[in-house]
């Protein structure tokens, strides 16, 4: 990648690579608040008062979590909505994971085409054309891209079943576990445990009765200072004969399978605990408040999302997972590990990155699939999908500043590539501009001592002199 400038995108100035584009034809569309969120102290420190208004939805995790964040972050709230902050979890996942991941090259590689864009309908600005990781468990910048795309998904089907009269079933399977027990292990054994118990001759008998159609599952893991990792299994279940059923007597039967599946596999289930069933109200879906049971994450719906797109945020987005039963208060999600900023907190997050590493969030059934491709006319499609999509030019995106990989770098360095989105989507647009060539300039002029400071280090009585092109430090 070549750090020379070159010429901006049309209508912009000629004088830098970091170029304004139509400025005047976006600046009068925007009605941003300008003052920056009450979670964005640094970014409107950094511009000077520009920002945006307070994200529309915020979260809070427990008391012990939240004091550990803000020693660290000096934030007052815990949203992955909140821009800043999920900058911020992205830089603390760069600096945790092995160089040669896929992972830390999100964000931080551009390509020839890179550049800020301001979507004219709705305001906002993003980067495009940069490097995307497609990580949909610790990213904290693709993982939300994924997951909404996830829950409109199972939402469909929801909805779907609902006007076809098909009731849905919700499980969810775990077993018991102690401190210390690899996650790998676990989820490994629970993966064997969960095909057994469905290949039951036992099971199969029981889904014949209540007419199951086809199922939609995620897998999750949260962890806990009493008990270590706690690994489960959301699933919905559609059926076509549940009216009439004893769903306790169904219960019973489901977990006594369940706990001998686990037996098999070195496991504990306790029969009353190990398995949850419970069947979803109509209403419920026809509001759509359950599609968020499956994706549970930072969707744009929300994080959490108690209403809208809720079940299909509980499959999808396990990652992102809050404890919200009273004994599983002290639980922490991966998300929540990685904001923790502690060395054990780091060391868990690597054995969950490790632990999930390559497998599949969501999965639908077969039977599922077919209904979604007559439903739509096309599958589910794979994780990088929305990511490419939300990566590349939109419908009213309009190019505002355009960018090179030295610039990008030197962004993320300075934590200064929020400030810049939300100048843009402020109006001052010259000023994001401008705000790109000090940082590119302060960025040189470092990168250069640095390489003074190594030719001395190596016994050199005086550093290089300096190579230019067009104005650009040459090493």
């Amino acid at each position: 990648m070549s750090f020379y400038p070159s010429t901006v995108a049309s209508g912009g100035d000629k004088g830098g690579f970091c170029g304004v584009v139509a400025e005047g034809r976006v600046a009068g569309l925007l009605s941003v608040p300008a003052a920056a969120s009450e979670c964005n102290e640094n970014a409107a420190a950094g511009a000077e008062g520009g920002g945006v208004g307070a994200s529309s939805w915020e979260t809070t995790v427990s008391a012990a979590t939240v004091e550990l964040i803000e020693e660290k972050a000096g934030r007052s709230s815990w949203s992955l909505e909140n821009r800043q902050f999920r900058y911020w979890l992205l830089d603390r996942l760069h600096g945790l994971l092995p160089y040669e991941s896929r992972e830390r090259a999100c964000h931080r590689i551009s390509s020839d085409s890179s550049s800020v864009t301001l979507n004219r309908a709705t305001g906002k600005a993003r980067y495009c054309g940069v490097c995307r990781c497609e990580n949909p468990w610790v990213c904290p910048l693709c993982a939300p891209i994924i997951q909404a795309a996830r829950a409109e998904q199972v939402s469909s089907v929801l909805k779907w079943g609902h006007a076809e009269g098909v009731a849905f079933l919700k499980l969810a399977f775990t077993c018991a576990h102690e401190l210390g027990d690899p996650l790998a292990d676990l989820l490994d054994r629970q993966v064997k445990a969960l095909r057994s118990f469905k290949g039951a001759r036992a099971v199969r008998l029981l889904l014949r009765e209540i007419g199951f159609i086809g199922s939609v599952t995620s897998k999750e893991a949260t962890w806990g200072p009493s008990a270590g990792w706690h690994p489960h299994q959301h699933e919905y279940w559609m059926c076509s004969r549940v009216d009439g059923v004893d769903l306790d007597l169904l219960k019973a039967k489901l977990s006594a399978q369940w706990s001998r599946a686990c037996e098999r596999q070195g496991l504990y289930a306790n029969p009353a605990f190990g398995l949850y069933l419970g069947r979803r109200k109509e209403d419920e879906i026809k509001a759509g408040a359950e599609s968020g049971y499956l994706t549970k994450s930072g969707t744009a719906a929300g994080y959490l999302v108690k209403s809208g797109t809720a079940a299909a945020i509980e499959l999808a987005g396990g990652a992102y997972k809050q404890a919200s039963k009273p004994h599983k208060q002290g639980h922490l999600s991966p998300m929540e590990l990685l904001a923790t900023d502690r060395p054990w907190a780091d060391e868990l997050f690597l054995e969950f990155y490790r632990a999930f590493k390559g497998r599949k969030q969501l999965v639908f059934s077969r039977a599922i699939l077919r209904i979604y491709g007559d439903l739509f006319g096309t599958e589910p499609g794979e994780d990088w999908e929305p990511v490419e999509v939300d990566n590349g030019y939109q419908k009213d995106d309009e190019v505002v500043i355009a960018l090179d990989y030295g610039r990008l770098n030197a962004l993320r360095e300075a934590k200064k590539a929020v400030t810049v989105l939300e100048l843009v989507e402020s109006g001052r647009i010259r000023e994001a501009a401008d705000l790109v060539e000090r940082v590119w300039a302060d960025w040189v002029d470092e990168r250069y001592r640095r390489a003074v400071a190594w030719y001395r280090a190596d016994g050199a009585a005086f550093g290089p002199d300096p190579a230019y092109q067009d104005g650009v430090v040459l090493w």
